[in-house]
């Protein structure tokens, strides 16, 4: 695959040229979905944003096509973003099942590519993704929404479509910086999600390090510990060459925001 690189000047042209990809990955999946002549077919799924919430495996994988200087007018990355999005499905839509949906529009991904597909495509999709409101206005344009959602297993969620991403701009040199920044925020992600189900909204910490473990204080105060090391981690991972300035500054705001978000 021929990619090209993005001359990226701000975190404002960052955040449009991947707005732009999505949409147009929405308006794909749109398409292949009219073409099945359902019923349902005017309200179908959207690979970025949904009654549901953000749905983060699309992002990440055109942040990591776009992050390796992949051209955003790629079809074949529109259309295995459009794929992407269909993993997070039940397990049927309209018409045929998600994933069979799904490998039509994956169809003419890379070799590079294809075993990492493979691996997402074999993981159970729960139709349930983290919300982030503040990350996903600036990622997607969608709304805030006003509940928490679980964490979505494994790493099908931010690492593997980062690596996808990567793979489909020709980079596989972004593998290693990716393998340690994904899998930290996932589990930030799904300690976040406990915290939100456990204490609800996030509010100031009166409660102080000194609080004894085996209480609810205490358990809180150490899974904030334990997220801020991670988000430590994750950003401590972007110090790369290999990432330009840009992208580098915007994984770190897309880290610190989901990871710290109030619901």
């Amino acid at each position: 695959m021929t990619s090209v690189s993005v001359p990226v000047a701000d975190a404002g042209s960052i955040r449009q040229t991947r707005a732009g990809m999505l949409a147009l990955a929405e308006r794909r999946l749109r398409h292949l979905l009219a073409q099945q002549q359902t019923d349902q077919c005017a309200t179908g799924p959207r690979p970025a944003r949904g009654a549901d919430g953000t749905r983060l495996g699309p992002v990440f994988c055109v942040s990591g096509f776009l992050a390796a200087g992949g051209n955003p007018g790629d079809p074949v990355a529109i259309d295995t973003c459009a794929a992407l999005a269909l993993l997070y499905l039940p397990d049927r839509i309209p018409g045929e099942p998600a994933r069979a949906h799904a490998d039509r529009l994956a169809a003419r991904l890379p070799a590079a590519a294809r075993t990492l597909w493979n691996d997402l495509r074999a993981e159970p999709a729960t139709g349930r993704h983290p919300h982030a409101p503040a990350a996903a206005e600036g990622a997607s344009g969608s709304a805030p929404s006003p509940r928490p959602a679980a964490h979505e297993s494994g790493r099908r969620t931010i690492h593997r479509p980062l690596l996808l991403g990567a793979l489909l701009a020709g980079r596989p040199d972004l593998s290693a910086p990716f393998d340690s920044y994904g899998p930290a925020l996932e589990e930030a992600l799904q300690l976040r999600d406990d915290l939100l189900a456990g204490f609800g909204p996030a509010t100031e910490d009166t409660d102080g390090p000194a609080a004894p473990r085996h209480s609810p204080a205490g358990a809180k105060a150490t899974a904030e510990r334990r997220i801020a090391g991670l988000v430590d981690r994750a950003c401590a991972a972007l110090a790369t060459p290999a990432l330009g300035r840009p992208w580098r500054q915007e994984f770190t705001r897309l880290a610190t925001e989901l990871a710290y978000r109030s619901r």
